[in-house]
């Protein structure tokens, strides 16, 4: 997986990124970059919209958040193409 550039570490920074909710479960993407909870992770595993828990994050603090409700991370920077 590869660092956040260095252009949008800084609009993350000075909070001019607007983040996104993804439409749908499967829009997700291993490699997104997305903020949970006050901080910035990237997918680190995708499993699946009905088990527990549906993903895994990363940084540089922790290597594998649990998130339990897509619902709860916003969509910064997305390494795979949105289905319509």
């Amino acid at each position: 997986m590869q660092p956040l550039s260095e252009h949008l570490y800084n609009q993350i920074l000075m909070s001019e990124l607007k983040l996104q909710k993804y439409k749908k479960f499967q829009d997700i993407g291993v490699g997104d970059y997305v903020r949970f909870r006050g901080s910035n992770y990237q997918v680190f595993v995708r499993y699946d919209e009905e088990t527990s828990p549906q993903l895994h994050l990363t940084n540089n603090v922790h290597y594998k958040m649990p998130v339990y409700d897509y619902k709860q991370i916003d969509l910064i920077e997305s390494m795979t193409p949105m289905t319509v």
